[in-house]
């Protein structure tokens, strides 16, 4: 499957509350497709792995789609620095969100 640029992000949550503040209840209201037609997903893990900094500049990241089934979604996610060397590599399964975002 083709690699998606970091601005083609599937889902969007609501903002982060500040410290020491109770988060939101989770609700449907807070997962929202950015693009029209995508299936709003939630994490169930991430795994990553942290090669070194990056202190200045601008980081790439490029996320590949290994499985996109009916209820899940496994992606592996590359991040390099402007230089092209690898900052950090992860790994998503996300579950897909059945029903109206």
């Amino acid at each position: 499957m083709a690699p998606v640029a970091a601005s083609m992000n599937p889902i969007s949550t609501a903002p982060a509350t500040a410290p020491g503040t109770e988060p939101n209840p989770p609700s449907k209201a807070m997962v929202r497709p950015l693009i029209s037609g995508v299936t709003p997903a939630v994490g169930l893990t991430n795994t990553t792995q942290f090669l070194r900094s990056a202190t200045q500049g601008r980081v790439n990241l490029e996320a590949t789609a290994l499985s996109q089934g009916r209820t899940q979604q496994l992606w592996r996610v590359d991040i390099t620095d402007e230089s092209g060397r690898l900052i950090a590599h992860g790994e998503v399964r996300l579950q897909n969100v059945a029903g109206k975002p």
